[in-house]
């Protein structure tokens, strides 16, 4: 949305003003604001350039901010993708909700602020990577079964439009075909996701950080498997960036960004160094 001096506000690493302020709007006669969320997989603060880290290739990103608002205590409610994304579409922690399984489908009856958001007029998706609440394990045989017995996948219920994919490809993809299907005269809510950084570290091309002048955190052995390991997962990062950048040019062909709020944030940290648990 514009401010008072014209310039482009956007968000980063943000998810409450994103959400508060399109409901601040409901009822007022403004155009009703779009509003993109795009989520990274596996990607913590210290691995973005305009976090300080001057190693990494994140120019897209460092713009955004550049532009729009940093922020610095933003916080995940879990160190796992399904219960810190059920916090993020419902506002509620994840043993609240029952959602501290990985494997948990998000309940029917818990509303998300996007269900809020589609009956109040927004056009309302989920794209990209998978989104984690409609069961993880949902096609093993067995599960497929209990969660088909049960109707426990319900976000093609919830939203306007629910699909998935693996790639910037995909994702870019369905972002396009979303904004085609979108009634022109509604706004839209999308969570648009990203495999990056996410393991496998999948080379996209030549490697773009060199290993041997990386700074490594002062807390891992400085070794040749951990200087490579990093550069891959630094290449992610900087593959992710390109695709952010598609998508935000992909606003501004289509006439969308001066009335789209955006914000971008990483889903639960960066846990291919850590390990993952379930609290």
């Amino acid at each position: 949305a514009r401010g008072a001096t014209g310039k482009m506000k956007h968000t980063l690493l943000l998810f409450a003003v994103v959400l508060l302020a399109p409901l601040a709007r409901l009822y007022s006669a403004e155009p009703k604001p779009n509003v993109l969320l795009i989520l990274s997989d596996d990607h913590s603060y210290p691995h973005v350039g305009c976090y300080g880290n001057q190693d990494i290739m994140t120019p897209h990103l460092d713009r955004f901010a550049a532009e729009g608002i940093r922020f610095d205590r933003a916080y995940v409610t879990s160190p796992q993708c399904v219960p810190s994304r059920a916090s993020i579409f419902t506002g509620r922690s994840p043993v609240a909700i029952a959602m501290s399984r990985f494997s948990a489908p998000l309940p029917r009856e818990i509303k998300t602020y996007a269900e809020a958001l589609r009956a109040a007029g927004w056009f309302t998706g989920v794209a990209g990577r998978m989104y984690h609440l409609d069961g993880a394990n949902v096609n093993v045989a067995e599960s497929q079964t209990v969660f088909d017995r049960h109707k426990l996948v319900t976000f093609p219920d919830r939203l306007d439009y629910v699909k998935t994919g693996s790639g910037s490809e995909a994702g870019l993809a369905q972002f396009r075909e979303f904004l085609d299907l979108k009634p022109a005269a509604k706004p839209f809510f999308l969570q648009l996701c990203s495999n990056d950084p996410h393991r496998p570290l999948n080379t996209h091309g030549p490697v773009k950080h060199d290993p041997a002048k990386i700074t490594l955190p002062s807390h891992y052995p400085d070794t040749q498997l951990v200087r490579e390991d990093f550069a891959r997962y630094y290449d992610e990062i900087a593959h992710f960036d390109v695709f952010f950048g598609e998508v935000m040019a992909e606003l501004e062909k289509r006439g969308l960004a001066a009335n789209t709020l955006v914000a971008f944030m990483g889903d639960n940290g960066a846990s291919q160094f850590r390990g993952m648990g379930t609290l």
